[in-house]
């Protein structure tokens, strides 16, 4: 009895009594389950389980489908921009093989009227952007409007020059320079003989006094 007693048969006999309690909680936790899980069953049976398998089937290869379709347009999409890139190399190519030479041109006929320092950049449009003088830089659109005329014309010289070994094409002024001094005329005149030894230059005026200073001009009186 004194052994018996030292081993606490009060605390054992609770762990006994939980023990079963808990047995019989898990037994009716299974009964649920299997409830619902002949539920779940029936349910299925009545939905038409016996048609999943073939539609899992059928969803697999729409998404075998979609998958090789997208293949093919991502392969599509990688020719296309590589023949984008391919296209804008070459035209970035050729464009720089126009802007150097044109840029030179610009600026030896614009140094006739504009100085010896003058420096001009070209951008894509091969127009001039800025216009560098006397270590000064401007934008186009900051120039007079006398200046402005100026180098429109002169690159417009200058593209007609750079042609013109290939055939060229005439350049057609129509009654230009109307904002240009008596200085920025005289040596406009120079820009147009030398632009003229190398291309042809048609000058429609109705104020032929402007041109005056182009030397070599033919003079065509009309009316």
């Amino acid at each position: 009895r004194a052994t018996l007693a030292a081993e606490n048969p009060e605390a054992v006999q609770a762990l006994l009594d939980n023990a079963a309690k808990v047995r019989d909680g898990i037994a009716e936790t299974i009964r649920t389950a299997e409830l619902e899980r002949a539920g779940a069953r029936a349910r299925l049976v009545d939905r038409g389980e016996a048609g999943l398998a073939e539609r899992r089937d059928a969803l697999l290869t729409a998404r075998d489908a979609v998958a090789r379709e997208r293949e093919v347009y991502d392969r599509a999409a990688v020719a296309r921009r590589l023949l984008l890139e391919t296209l804008k190399a070459a035209r970035d190519e050729a464009h720089l093989a126009y802007i150097g030479p044109l840029r030179e041109r610009v600026e030896a006929l614009g140094r006739i009227v504009f100085g010896p320092t003058l420096e001009v950049a070209i951008g894509d449009t091969l127009q001039v952007q800025r216009r560098t003088l006397n270590g000064t830089t401007l934008p186009f659109e900051s120039l007079s409007v006398g200046a402005r005329e100026q180098l429109g014309i002169i690159t417009r010289l200058a593209c007609a020059m750079i042609v013109s070994s290939e055939g060229g094409v005439p350049v057609l002024l129509d009654d230009g320079l109307g904002w240009s001094d008596k200085d920025r005329l005289e040596a406009m005149g120079a820009v147009l003989k030398v632009a003229g030894e190398a291309c042809q230059v048609i000058v429609l005026t109705c104020y032929p006094d402007r041109y005056r200073s182009v030397g070599g001009a033919h003079v065509v009186r009309l009316g």
